[in-house]
Protein backbone atom coordinates (compact mmCIF):
# COMPACT_ATOMS: atom_id res chain seq x y z
CA UNK A 1 0.00 0.00 0.00
CA UNK A 2 2.69 2.11 0.90
CA UNK A 3 4.43 1.63 -2.39
CA UNK A 4 0.94 2.22 -4.48
CA UNK A 5 1.05 5.31 -2.55
CA UNK A 6 4.20 6.82 -3.01
CA UNK A 7 3.73 5.82 -6.98
CA UNK A 8 0.49 7.71 -7.53
CA UNK A 9 1.74 10.89 -5.27
CA UNK A 10 5.49 10.75 -7.50
CA UNK A 11 2.90 10.20 -10.85
CA UNK A 12 1.17 13.08 -10.10
CA UNK A 13 3.75 15.83 -8.83
CA UNK A 14 5.44 14.56 -12.31
CA UNK A 15 2.14 15.47 -14.51
CA UNK A 16 1.92 18.49 -12.36
CA UNK A 17 5.62 19.82 -13.50
CA UNK A 18 5.10 18.95 -17.30
CA UNK A 19 2.02 20.65 -17.47
CA UNK A 20 4.01 23.94 -15.74
CA UNK A 21 6.72 23.64 -18.20
CA UNK A 22 4.35 23.16 -21.63
CA UNK A 23 1.95 26.22 -20.14
CA UNK A 24 5.48 28.00 -19.92
CA UNK A 25 6.77 27.51 -23.05
CA UNK A 26 6.96 30.39 -25.73
CA UNK A 27 5.13 29.98 -28.76
CA UNK A 28 7.14 29.19 -32.27
CA UNK A 29 7.59 32.49 -33.92
CA UNK A 30 9.72 33.37 -36.87
CA UNK A 31 12.44 36.80 -35.89
CA UNK A 32 11.29 40.35 -37.59
CA UNK A 33 15.16 40.14 -39.35
CA UNK A 34 14.64 36.80 -40.72
CA UNK A 35 10.91 37.63 -41.98
CA UNK A 36 12.13 41.43 -43.48
CA UNK A 37 15.18 39.01 -45.09
CA UNK A 38 12.65 36.73 -46.47
CA UNK A 39 10.15 39.34 -47.24
CA UNK A 40 12.76 41.77 -48.83
CA UNK A 41 14.19 39.20 -51.10
CA UNK A 42 11.09 37.98 -52.95
CA UNK A 43 10.11 41.54 -53.09
CA UNK A 44 13.68 42.33 -54.64
CA UNK A 45 12.91 39.04 -57.01
CA UNK A 46 9.99 40.29 -58.18
CA UNK A 47 11.12 43.73 -59.03
CA UNK A 48 13.68 42.50 -61.31
CA UNK A 49 11.07 40.21 -62.39
CA UNK A 50 8.96 42.71 -63.92
CA UNK A 51 11.78 45.39 -64.76
CA UNK A 52 12.83 42.79 -67.35
CA UNK A 53 9.57 41.58 -68.50
CA UNK A 54 8.49 44.74 -68.60
CA UNK A 55 7.90 44.64 -72.29
CA UNK A 56 6.58 41.34 -72.29
CA UNK A 57 4.26 41.71 -69.73
CA UNK A 58 2.56 44.95 -70.61
CA UNK A 59 3.68 45.35 -74.61
CA UNK A 60 0.53 43.74 -75.90
CA UNK A 61 0.07 43.33 -79.69
CA UNK A 62 4.00 44.61 -80.09
CA UNK A 63 5.35 41.63 -77.51
CA UNK A 64 3.38 38.78 -79.80
CA UNK A 65 4.98 39.96 -83.47
CA UNK A 66 8.21 40.75 -81.59
CA UNK A 67 8.39 37.29 -80.26
CA UNK A 68 6.35 35.39 -82.54
CA UNK A 69 3.67 34.58 -79.81
CA UNK A 70 -0.24 33.64 -80.32
CA UNK A 71 -2.47 35.42 -78.86
CA UNK A 72 -3.78 31.88 -77.46
CA UNK A 73 -0.28 31.61 -76.32
CA UNK A 74 0.65 35.06 -74.79
CA UNK A 75 -2.78 34.95 -73.10
CA UNK A 76 -2.61 31.36 -71.65
CA UNK A 77 1.05 32.13 -70.65
CA UNK A 78 0.11 35.13 -68.58
CA UNK A 79 -2.61 33.53 -66.65
CA UNK A 80 -0.45 30.59 -65.36
CA UNK A 81 2.25 32.74 -64.47
CA UNK A 82 -0.16 34.88 -62.50
CA UNK A 83 -1.22 31.13 -60.79
CA UNK A 84 1.90 30.29 -59.96
CA UNK A 85 3.15 33.91 -58.68
CA UNK A 86 -0.10 34.43 -56.85
CA UNK A 87 -0.48 30.76 -55.10
CA UNK A 88 3.35 31.12 -54.04
CA UNK A 89 2.83 34.62 -52.79
CA UNK A 90 0.13 33.90 -50.84
CA UNK A 91 1.37 31.24 -48.78
CA UNK A 92 4.19 32.71 -48.09
CA UNK A 93 2.51 36.13 -46.97
CA UNK A 94 -0.37 34.16 -45.17
CA UNK A 95 2.47 31.74 -42.96
CA UNK A 96 5.02 34.64 -42.03
CA UNK A 97 1.84 36.77 -40.99
CA UNK A 98 0.21 33.97 -38.77
CA UNK A 99 3.64 33.13 -36.91
CA UNK A 100 5.59 36.26 -37.45
CA UNK A 101 5.96 38.45 -33.91
CA UNK A 102 3.92 40.90 -33.19
CA UNK A 103 3.14 43.18 -30.44
CA UNK A 104 -0.35 43.49 -28.94
CA UNK A 105 -1.39 46.11 -30.91
CA UNK A 106 -0.29 44.22 -34.28
CA UNK A 107 2.59 43.62 -36.81
CA UNK A 108 5.49 45.97 -37.14
CA UNK A 109 5.88 49.01 -39.91
CA UNK A 110 8.42 46.75 -41.58
CA UNK A 111 6.27 43.59 -42.00
CA UNK A 112 3.56 45.90 -43.05
CA UNK A 113 5.43 47.74 -45.82
CA UNK A 114 7.06 44.29 -47.28
CA UNK A 115 4.01 42.48 -47.55
CA UNK A 116 1.93 45.46 -48.38
CA UNK A 117 5.07 45.90 -51.51
CA UNK A 118 4.25 41.81 -52.63
CA UNK A 119 0.60 42.29 -52.79
CA UNK A 120 0.85 45.42 -54.70
CA UNK A 121 3.53 43.42 -57.17
CA UNK A 122 1.13 40.21 -57.68
CA UNK A 123 -1.72 42.95 -58.54
CA UNK A 124 0.61 44.18 -60.77
CA UNK A 125 0.93 40.60 -62.58
CA UNK A 126 -2.80 40.57 -62.52
CA UNK A 127 -3.64 43.64 -64.26
CA UNK A 128 -1.22 42.40 -67.04
CA UNK A 129 -2.96 38.66 -67.23
CA UNK A 130 -5.63 40.53 -67.47
CA UNK A 131 -4.58 42.82 -70.17
CA UNK A 132 -3.66 40.16 -72.05
CA UNK A 133 -6.91 38.61 -71.86
CA UNK A 134 -8.34 41.23 -73.14
CA UNK A 135 -6.14 41.28 -76.37
CA UNK A 136 -6.80 37.81 -77.16
CA UNK A 137 -11.08 38.38 -76.60
CA UNK A 138 -10.04 41.52 -79.02
CA UNK A 139 -8.65 39.35 -81.51
CA UNK A 140 -11.00 36.38 -81.59
CA UNK A 141 -14.11 37.53 -79.59
CA UNK A 142 -15.52 35.97 -75.99
CA UNK A 143 -15.75 32.02 -74.33
CA UNK A 144 -16.87 30.68 -71.28
CA UNK A 145 -13.57 29.80 -69.68
CA UNK A 146 -12.20 33.46 -71.54
CA UNK A 147 -14.79 35.24 -68.95
CA UNK A 148 -14.20 32.55 -66.00
CA UNK A 149 -10.99 33.64 -66.36
CA UNK A 150 -11.30 37.21 -66.03
CA UNK A 151 -13.69 36.98 -63.20
CA UNK A 152 -11.28 34.54 -61.57
CA UNK A 153 -8.64 37.20 -61.76
CA UNK A 154 -10.44 39.91 -60.35
CA UNK A 155 -11.73 37.59 -57.48
CA UNK A 156 -8.25 36.43 -56.54
CA UNK A 157 -7.10 40.57 -56.38
CA UNK A 158 -10.41 40.79 -53.94
CA UNK A 159 -8.80 37.89 -51.79
CA UNK A 160 -5.31 39.96 -51.75
CA UNK A 161 -6.72 42.83 -50.72
CA UNK A 162 -8.56 40.99 -48.03
CA UNK A 163 -5.27 39.90 -46.95
CA UNK A 164 -3.90 43.26 -46.77
CA UNK A 165 -6.75 44.40 -44.87
CA UNK A 166 -6.23 41.73 -42.34
CA UNK A 167 -2.45 42.58 -41.85
CA UNK A 168 -3.08 46.35 -41.31
CA UNK A 169 -5.89 46.20 -39.13
CA UNK A 170 -4.71 42.84 -37.27
CA UNK A 171 -7.83 40.80 -38.01
CA UNK A 172 -7.70 37.23 -36.98
CA UNK A 173 -7.37 33.92 -39.08
CA UNK A 174 -11.31 33.28 -38.67
CA UNK A 175 -12.36 36.62 -39.72
CA UNK A 176 -10.08 36.46 -42.96
CA UNK A 177 -11.27 32.89 -43.66
CA UNK A 178 -14.84 34.06 -43.01
CA UNK A 179 -14.24 37.00 -45.39
CA UNK A 180 -12.78 34.40 -48.28
CA UNK A 181 -15.82 32.62 -47.68
CA UNK A 182 -18.22 35.08 -48.14
CA UNK A 183 -15.97 36.12 -51.35
CA UNK A 184 -16.80 32.79 -52.87
CA UNK A 185 -20.06 32.61 -52.13
CA UNK A 186 -20.91 36.26 -53.93
CA UNK A 187 -18.43 35.52 -56.73
CA UNK A 188 -20.73 32.39 -57.35
CA UNK A 189 -23.74 33.85 -57.28
CA UNK A 190 -22.84 36.62 -59.04
CA UNK A 191 -21.86 34.23 -61.77
CA UNK A 192 -25.46 32.75 -61.77
CA UNK A 193 -27.37 36.18 -62.13
CA UNK A 194 -25.38 37.60 -64.40
CA UNK A 195 -26.24 35.28 -67.46
CA UNK A 196 -22.49 34.78 -68.61
CA UNK A 197 -23.50 33.01 -71.89
CA UNK A 198 -26.29 35.77 -72.80
CA UNK A 199 -23.20 38.12 -72.02
CA UNK A 200 -20.87 36.37 -74.41
CA UNK A 201 -22.92 36.26 -77.12
CA UNK A 202 -23.32 39.95 -76.80
CA UNK A 203 -19.56 41.53 -77.04
CA UNK A 204 -19.20 38.59 -79.63
CA UNK A 205 -22.01 40.20 -81.31
CA UNK A 206 -20.70 43.47 -81.10
CA UNK A 207 -17.17 42.23 -82.44
CA UNK A 208 -18.89 41.39 -85.47
CA UNK A 209 -19.83 44.38 -86.46
CA UNK A 210 -16.08 45.99 -85.67
CA UNK A 211 -14.15 43.06 -87.72
CA UNK A 212 -16.55 41.59 -89.50
CA UNK A 213 -15.79 38.16 -87.67
CA UNK A 214 -18.35 35.61 -86.03
CA UNK A 215 -17.85 32.34 -85.12
CA UNK A 216 -21.20 31.17 -85.41
CA UNK A 217 -21.27 27.79 -84.38
CA UNK A 218 -19.86 28.83 -80.75
CA UNK A 219 -22.96 30.87 -80.46
CA UNK A 220 -25.28 28.27 -81.33
CA UNK A 221 -23.92 25.93 -78.61
CA UNK A 222 -24.00 28.21 -75.73
CA UNK A 223 -27.29 27.62 -73.13
CA UNK A 224 -30.76 28.51 -73.82
CA UNK A 225 -30.29 31.77 -71.65
CA UNK A 226 -28.51 33.45 -75.19
CA UNK A 227 -30.74 32.85 -77.47
CA UNK A 228 -32.75 36.28 -76.65
CA UNK A 229 -29.59 37.64 -77.87
CA UNK A 230 -28.02 35.34 -80.59
CA UNK A 231 -31.29 35.66 -82.22
CA UNK A 232 -30.01 39.14 -83.59
CA UNK A 233 -27.86 37.48 -85.62
CA UNK A 234 -31.06 36.60 -88.39
CA UNK A 235 -30.31 40.46 -88.89
CA UNK A 236 -26.80 40.56 -89.74
CA UNK A 237 -25.51 41.99 -93.41
CA UNK A 238 -23.25 38.92 -94.32
CA UNK A 239 -25.66 36.47 -95.80
CA UNK A 240 -23.90 33.11 -95.60
CA UNK A 241 -22.94 34.13 -91.64
CA UNK A 242 -26.55 34.52 -91.12
CA UNK A 243 -27.99 31.49 -92.99
CA UNK A 244 -25.50 28.91 -91.52
CA UNK A 245 -26.37 30.38 -87.95
CA UNK A 246 -29.78 30.04 -89.08
CA UNK A 247 -29.53 26.56 -90.05
CA UNK A 248 -27.30 25.65 -86.78
CA UNK A 249 -30.20 27.52 -84.90
CA UNK A 250 -32.87 25.35 -86.63
CA UNK A 251 -31.52 22.20 -85.66
CA UNK A 252 -31.39 23.37 -81.91
CA UNK A 253 -34.58 24.11 -82.02
CA UNK A 254 -35.74 21.13 -83.54
CA UNK A 255 -33.30 19.42 -81.13
CA UNK A 256 -35.24 21.48 -78.10
CA UNK A 257 -39.06 20.26 -79.70
CA UNK A 258 -37.86 16.29 -79.94
CA UNK A 259 -37.45 16.66 -76.19
CA UNK A 260 -40.36 18.86 -75.67
CA UNK A 261 -42.35 16.29 -73.49
CA UNK A 262 -39.36 15.98 -71.11
CA UNK A 263 -38.59 19.28 -70.28
CA UNK A 264 -42.48 20.19 -70.02
CA UNK A 265 -42.22 18.12 -66.87
CA UNK A 266 -42.00 20.03 -63.41
CA UNK A 267 -39.02 18.89 -62.80
CA UNK A 268 -37.33 20.12 -65.85
CA UNK A 269 -39.07 23.12 -65.62
CA UNK A 270 -36.71 25.87 -67.17
CA UNK A 271 -37.50 29.73 -67.10
CA UNK A 272 -34.41 30.19 -69.54
CA UNK A 273 -35.41 27.09 -71.60
CA UNK A 274 -39.21 28.31 -71.78
CA UNK A 275 -38.55 31.52 -72.87
CA UNK A 276 -36.11 30.52 -75.38
CA UNK A 277 -38.33 28.10 -77.06
CA UNK A 278 -41.01 30.79 -77.65
CA UNK A 279 -38.60 32.71 -79.77
CA UNK A 280 -37.56 29.70 -81.79
CA UNK A 281 -40.95 29.34 -82.47
CA UNK A 282 -41.51 32.84 -83.26
CA UNK A 283 -38.96 32.71 -85.63
CA UNK A 284 -39.13 29.56 -86.93
CA UNK A 285 -40.30 30.62 -90.20
CA UNK A 286 -37.36 32.74 -91.29
CA UNK A 287 -35.17 30.52 -89.48
CA UNK A 288 -36.73 27.16 -91.99
CA UNK A 289 -36.24 30.05 -95.19
CA UNK A 290 -32.80 30.78 -94.37
CA UNK A 291 -31.62 27.59 -93.30
CA UNK A 292 -32.91 25.95 -96.75
CA UNK A 293 -31.40 29.15 -98.96
CA UNK A 294 -28.24 28.11 -97.16
CA UNK A 295 -28.17 24.32 -98.00
CA UNK A 296 -29.10 25.24 -101.81
CA UNK A 297 -26.21 27.33 -101.44
CA UNK A 298 -23.83 24.68 -100.32
CA UNK A 299 -25.22 22.10 -102.51
CA UNK A 300 -24.94 24.57 -105.90
CA UNK A 301 -21.21 25.16 -104.84
CA UNK A 302 -21.03 21.39 -105.36
CA UNK A 303 -19.08 21.28 -101.68
CA UNK A 304 -19.15 17.99 -100.88
CA UNK A 305 -16.82 18.42 -98.70
CA UNK A 306 -18.42 20.41 -96.09
CA UNK A 307 -18.24 19.50 -92.55
CA UNK A 308 -21.45 20.70 -90.35
CA UNK A 309 -20.15 21.89 -86.86
CA UNK A 310 -22.97 21.18 -85.28
CA UNK A 311 -23.19 17.68 -85.47
CA UNK A 312 -20.48 17.74 -82.57
CA UNK A 313 -23.17 19.59 -79.98
CA UNK A 314 -25.99 17.33 -79.53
Amino acid sequence: GAYAYIFRRSNRLLQNIKLDILSNKEPFSFGIIETSILLGSINLLFLIFIFVQLMYLFGGEKTIAFHGYTYSQYARRGFFELIAVAVISFFIILLTEKFIFRKETGHTIQFKILSGLLIVLVILIMVSAFKRLLLYENAYGFTVLRLYSHLFIIWLAVIFILLLYKIFINRRENIFVLCTFISIIVFLIFINLANPDAFIANQNIKHYYKTDKLDVWYLIQLSEDAIPVTIKVLEIKDEHLRGEFAMGLNWKRENILEHRSYYNKWQSFNLSRTRAIQILESKSKKLKELSNSYMDYINSTNNNSYNLPCDSYY
